[in-house]
């Protein structure tokens, strides 16, 4: 929910108090002469407040232009007009500015039901905008003092999420973790958001943003942030509506926190426009996420993910990134977990051939980036991109890594039907040798800044076309974007140029999608969510850590080995994170995982550092479970004879088919209470840990689907809790149910049993009958629900009990509920059987006594399943 807004506007003619105030039917916002504002609620709250000495604004020649220092208002406001756009209708208020006696640009208020969107535009060039850094922006409009309003009254919560080294959504260390951990971790991990007492607002690097240097990719992390007080009856989601390249949310000094561009640019044309967006609601975090990234997709007339996007999106697939058993960095040579005398083109077809006989259905493969080489040249980075990259020989692969090249690998993958049904294939940063400069026609520019290691850079559409659609012939469905957060600062026209980085991203979308291959995001999650939404084919992306553990040769120490620090700890994490893709439109992807407690990596640590030496993952299942909970892409990485079959195929069909959700979870609401506000007094409700939740809805009933781990304490989870956590979202794949408040109301009054999914045991689930999650620091220490509604009939449709999403949209086509009897229509490949369990009403009891009845798949991929009465008919 979000306070309605009818608009009413009062303004009063440049007088000596130079004021004016516009009012609406749950907001007011006043604006003085010297260009500071203030919104506050009609209850006489005040939410924002720009302050006196925080301005509307913009650099040039050095200097800062506000009222401060002559910036005035023309006139008198313009009078208010009507319109209507993708966001809805709205009333438009604009004033002029001017600066030595000239107009130089005017701000406008665009005022809509539950949100306002801000304007600053530029009639005239502004130059030599450059500043010092580029967290130092050089346009501010809005901006808040945040010692003022309720920013300012210690009863604010703060969200946001920001980039670690290699691009994935990084997320504060939970609150149960002893001291120690905690500062260990704090040293690698980014937080995710602050308590208000510590908050330092949307831009930060180690929570300074004054230590930013020009390059630092933390630059560009203040795409959006999030502020809410206890109860969640405040939220407020501010972040930019477009040039989402340009923009940041950024702290300046100890009060204030910009919207604005970055401080590289050095000049804004004539007719430029920024906007930004600022949601208030008050229906808790997850509600406010999924209305404001709502507005940013019907801005851009982007449709969310389909879980069917690619092959990539909607089957199993094996990875061969960091956690891959036989990764290795080609000419380094650190870790080489090579089958013994075989290239990487035998050593695949080797896991595929396993795989086939273990019946894991993969049909994708993601290769990092040793398939072209990264570390080869005498460098890092693509020298080339292409299958001659493929074919090159390196220190561990004398005669190619793929001497006979993609294509026929793809067929020894068995094919469009088996493991070479496609490629994810990494892309890294281009080198400043690349030998795709020597095209002239490609307008290549080649940055050699001291201290870089040198890139390069094309916007040439002509190139995309021609790298992508040579790609596809080989079987690339998307390219697995990374290092874009070291490109960027190492590349002047991407710092000082409005357009440069929208332009190279469009034309490689273009090209993309002009071969139908996709994205995923890699190293730039950050700015490639905000990108998402004007590139449809960016269908999912990291969201999380390497799943890896490094070790050291000469101490034996690995990072990301010991638990409570980050790597594969830190890797299954998906809730929190999932959040902001899923709001965006885009898939949260989970690294790959070991699916087996086999002992992984080489028997001792030859080189400096070590891939998961003497290494063995404690707690596959989280990992497994988590991937599927995620909604995006599932890619174990095993090492041939170390998969758990049984456990892979929990996540899927026989044919690879995954079975999903209906949406990624994510952590419900009182998770970020938590958070933020663990130590206040008095205690706020919520759980001390891990609790997410998603949902599957079909014909009218909703299942739930709950996992909690790393609580310090028990939690006791309500169904009106739940049920609110799971009913915020659009019904992604039932567009029939649209209206969840409607949904919600059906399913409150629906009774529940809910079953836990590894001791198999049953109980009631309403508000009454909670249920309990078990305490545990470690990530093992899980505990997973699934909630089934009583049908009219009075039966419980439990589902494919073996799988982790029991009743998945991708397995039931439909359900009819009759008088007395249950008729689902189950989707396969033909020849799969397919196992549903039900009960009676009357037969719940703590041990789950079910009805199981089976069918055999037919060739039309289809059969049907009955359950009539007390007994069974197939």
């Amino acid at each position: 929910m979000a306070f309605p807004i009818a608009v009413v506007l009062l303004t009063t003619a440049l007088s000596a108090v130079n004021a004016y105030t516009i009012e609406t039917a749950s907001l007011s916002l006043n604006i003085k002469s010297n260009g500071s504002y203030s919104i506050s609620s009609q209850d006489g709250t005040l939410l924002l407040d720009s302050g006196s000495s925080s301005v509307v604004g913009y650099s040039s020649d050095g200097q800062w232009i506000s009222a401060l220092n002559g910036l005035t208002l023309a006139s008198e406001p313009s009078p208010a007009t009507v319109g209507n756009d993708n966001l809805g209708e709205y009333k438009r208020m604009e004033l002029q500015w001017m600066f030595k006696g000239a107009t130089t640009f005017a701000t406008a208020f665009r005022l809509y039901d539950t949100f306002i969107v801000f304007e600053q535009i530029f009639p005239v060039d502004i130059n030599n905008m450059q500043q010092q850094q580029p967290s130092i922006l050089s346009t501010a409009f809005p901006s808040w003092d945040t010692t003022r309003g309720v920013i300012g009254s210690g009863e604010m919560g703060s969200l946001g999420f920001s980039d670690i080294g290699n691009g994935e959504a990084a997320l504060f260390p939970p609150t149960n973790m002893p001291e120690q951990q905690r500062k260990e971790s704090e040293d690698m991990i980014q937080p995710a958001y602050l308590t208000p007492s510590t908050w330092k607002g949307g831009v930060s690097c180690k929570g300074q943003s004054e230590d930013l240097k020009y390059g630092d990719s933390c630059s560009f992390q203040g795409t959006h942030l999030t502020l809410f007080n206890k109860n969640q009856s405040i939220v407020m989601i501010s972040s930019a509506l477009q040039h989402f390249d340009n923009t940041l949310q950024a702290r300046v000094g100890a009060m204030e926190l910009r919207t604005g561009l970055l401080g590289s640019i050095i000049t804004v044309p004539a007719g430029f426009k920024t906007e930004s967006i600022l949601y208030i609601g008050k229906g808790g975090i997850n509600s406010a996420y999924q209305a404001w990234g709502s507005l940013l997709l019907s801005y851009y007339n982007r449709p969310r993910t389909s879980f069917s996007a690619s092959l990539a999106t909607s089957h199993l697939g094996y990875s061969t990134t960091a956690g891959y058993f036989y990764t290795t960095e080609g000419a380094k040579g650190s870790y080489p977990n090579l089958i013994p005398g075989n290239t990487f083109e035998e050593t695949l077809i080797h896991v595929y051939n396993y795989s086939k006989k273990e019946k894991i259905p993969y049909r994708w493969a993601l290769l990092d980036s040793w398939w072209y080489g990264e570390y080869s040249h005498n460098g890092s980075g693509m020298y080339s991109w292409d299958e001659s990259s493929a074919m090159e020989p390196d220190a561990l692969n004398p005669n190619g890594r793929f001497p006979n090249g993609l294509m026929a690998l793809r067929d020894k993958l068995g094919g469009p039907s088996g493991m070479g049904g496609g490629f994810i294939q990494h892309m890294g940063k281009w080198r400043a040798d690349t030998h795709y400069v020597k095209n002239k026609n490609w307008g290549w520019t080649v940055y050699d800044r001291p201290g870089y290691g040198g890139t390069a850079w094309t916007d040439s559409p002509e190139f995309y076309d021609s790298l992508f659609g040579n790609a596809t012939e080989w079987g690339l469905i998307a390219a697995k974007h990374d290092h874009v957060q070291e490109q960027i600062p190492e590349t002047n026209m991407a710092m000082e140029n409005l357009s440069y980085i929208e332009r190279v991203l469009s034309a490689e979308a273009q090209g993309l999608a002009t071969h139908g291959a996709h994205i995923m995001a890699g190293g730039y999650t950050m700015l490639g969510w905000f990108n998402s939404v004007r590139q449809p084919i960016l269908t999912h992306g990291r969201v999380n850590a390497d799943y890896a553990c490094w070790v050291n040769k000469s101490s034996g120490v690995g990072v990301g080995c010991a638990r409570g620090l980050n790597g594969n700890y830190w890797s299954f994490n998906m809730g929190p994170a999932s959040m902001l893709p899923w709001s965006l439109g885009g898939l949260p992807y989970k690294d790959s995982f070991f699916s087996s407690q086999a002992v992984k990596g080489s028997g001792s640590c030859i080189a400096g550092t070590c891939l998961f030496a003497n290494w063995t993952e404690p707690y596959p299942a989280v990992h497994a479970l988590a991937s599927v909970l995620s909604a995006g892409p599932v890619a174990p990485g095993d090492r041939i004879g170390g998969s758990n079959t049984t456990l892979i195929m929990q996540t899927c069909a026989a044919d690879g088919k995954l079975l999903k959700p209906d949406r990624p979870a994510t952590s419900i609401d009182s998770y970020w209470s938590v958070r933020a506000f663990y130590s206040s007094t008095p205690t706020v409700e919520g759980p001390r840990g891990e609790v997410w939740a998603t949902e599957a809805t079909l014909n009218g009933y909703t299942w739930m689907y709950l996992f909690g781990t790393m609580l310090n304490e028990k939690y006791e989870l309500k169904l009106t809790e739940a049920i609110a956590n799971t009913m915020q979202w659009p019904a992604n794949r039932n567009p029939s149910y649209k209206n969840r408040t409607t949904l919600a109301n059906h399913a409150i009054k629906t009774d529940f049993v809910a079953y836990n999914f590894y001791t198999q045991r049953i109980q009631a689930f309403d508000d009454e009958n909670s249920l309990s999650f078990a305490p545990g620091i470690d990530y093992g220490a899980m505990t997973y629900y699934v909630a089934c509604p009583k049908l009219a009939n009075g039966w419980i449709l439990l589902g494919e009990t073996e799988k982790f999403i029991p009743i998945s949209l991708d397995r039931v086509a439909n359900m009819f509920v009759g008088d007395d009897n249950v008729v689902l229509t189950v989707m396969g490949k033909p020849g799969e059987k397919v196992s549903m369990s039900a009960m009676l009403q009357n037969d719940v009891t703590s041990v789950m006594d079910t009805t199981k009845a089976d069918c055999i798949i037919n060739n039309d991929g289809l059969c049907t399943i009955t359950f009539k009465g007390s007994a069974r008919e197939l």
